[in-house]
């Protein structure tokens, strides 16, 4: 279509009719003449493209008449384009939702069920995202029958992406922590693996710490 009638229709909302001659990759055809319409597809304001009819018989020309019978079938061809549109639209934030449930779901059951009942020891923990799920983490993670690891952690970002990640550190730090004893090398350790797993776009805080119910001694390391 030449530009004066794309601008016409798209940009000005205007239905058209022409009568030119026809062209083929930039090259006129010859002998022969060419009648078009071109009508907007509109729905509640948003312009979903163009409706376009040609002919190419010297002397069958569109009229007026024909162009608001194009223009009557374009605003039908529009609302039943929006409409399924919305319905596409319904259906996967369905779809959506669905996935999002299952999703926090499942990052319920990497949350501890319950608090430790140590003698001497009150423990209490709350977990409330923002959204459906997020990257906070807490953990405890028993290590041998006189020491108890904390952990409190969050993850840059909100969402279904942060809870992935906050997933897999959660599983790799009670993998490290029952690798090493001091805080700061467990820490170390998941730093490590962050980087082997090409995680390291992206910022993890976190404090873990040991305590030790033998010498009611807290051993605590801070990390980002």
């Amino acid at each position: 279509l030449p530009r004066s009638i794309t601008a016409e229709v798209l940009y000005k909302g205007r239905s058209v009719v022409s009568h030119c001659a026809p062209t083929v990759a930039g090259l006129a055809l010859e002998r022969r003449s060419a009648s078009l319409m071109v009508a907007p597809l509109i729905s509640r304001g948003q312009m979903l493209g163009l409706f376009y009819v040609d002919r190419l018989r010297s002397g069958a020309k569109f009229s007026g008449e024909d162009l608001e019978v194009l223009s009557g079938m374009a605003t039908q061809v529009a609302l039943a384009l929006a409409n399924a549109e919305l319905h596409a639209s319904l259906l996967q934030q369905s779809r959506t939702e669905q996935e999002l449930l299952a999703a926090h779901e499942v990052q319920k059951r990497f949350m501890p069920r319950g608090v430790p009942k140590l003698p001497g020891f009150n423990f209490v923990a709350h977990y409330h995202p923002c959204r459906d799920v997020g990257g906070d983490l807490y953990d405890f993670v028993p290590l041998d029958g006189n020491r108890l690891g904390l952990v409190i952690g969050d993850v840059a970002g909100k969402g279904f992406a942060a809870a992935l990640v906050m997933a897999w550190v959660a599983s790799q730090l009670r993998l490290a922590a029952l690798q090493e004893k001091r805080p700061a090398a467990v820490l170390a350790r998941l730093n490590e693996h962050l980087l082997e797993a090409r995680y390291d776009e992206l910022f993890v805080t976190l404090c873990y710490a040991v305590l030790d119910r033998r010498t009611n001694t807290l051993q605590y390391c801070n990390a980002g």
